[in-house]
């Protein structure tokens, strides 16, 4: 044979193995899209990209501890801030009042009060 025609039938050996091979990896794709929909498939994407976040999150978590301590520590006083707040209003004004007992004399009437109950 001469050249032309070994070229020509090296790539068409070449184009059916190739054929071949897509032809393979479409049936693939075809019988993956037929056992699942498509919100099916959205839904599993969806959860494992959650699930990996989550799991991200725990991990840094984890690695800075005191950072989400004082974080959630921060949180809490600025949600209980109003009340707070009064608290010391109402000991800012008692202070301004006069000097306040010591504890341990308010301590001793309250005794002695439920003593007499």
């Amino acid at each position: 044979m001469n050249a032309p025609l070994d070229e020509l039938a090296e790539a068409r050996a070449a184009r059916e193995a190739t054929l071949g091979a897509v032809q393979e990896r479409l049936s693939a794709i075809e019988a993956a899209l037929a056992g699942q929909s498509v919100g099916a498939r959205v839904r599993h994407d969806a959860v494992t990209r959650v699930k990996g976040a989550a799991e991200e999150t725990i991990a840094v978590a984890r690695e800075s501890r005191w950072v989400v301590v004082g974080t959630a520590a921060l949180l809490a006083l600025w949600v209980l801030r109003a009340p707070l707040v009064r608290v010391g209003r109402s000991l800012a004004t008692r202070l301004d009042q006069g000097e306040p007992r010591a504890a341990w004399q308010r301590f001793r009437e309250w005794t002695s009060r439920k003593a007499k109950l």
